[in-house]
């Protein structure tokens, strides 16, 4: 788990932005790692800029990988 501060899409996000290349490094490096994304429940956004019109985004990100390994 943890604050990774990138976003996973476009929908990670109230406004438009987030740069391209770093969705897809994040996204991939999840993939190679073959991680789990557990969803979070509650909130859509973990991060706020503070201002009067906000900046919110979800950057708490938790992960999970599956291992097995078999003993006889």
């Amino acid at each position: 788990m943890g604050d990774f501060n990138f976003i996973r899409s476009p929908a990670n996000r109230n406004k438009p932005g987030g740069d391209p290349n770093d969705i897809l490094m994040f996204n991939d490096i999840i993939r190679t790692q073959a991680l789990i994304e557990i969803p979070l429940k509650g909130h859509s956004y973990t991060w706020s800029n503070m201002q009067t019109d906000p900046l919110l985004e979800q950057l708490d990100w938790f992960f999970s990988s599956c291992h097995w390994t078999q003993s006889f």
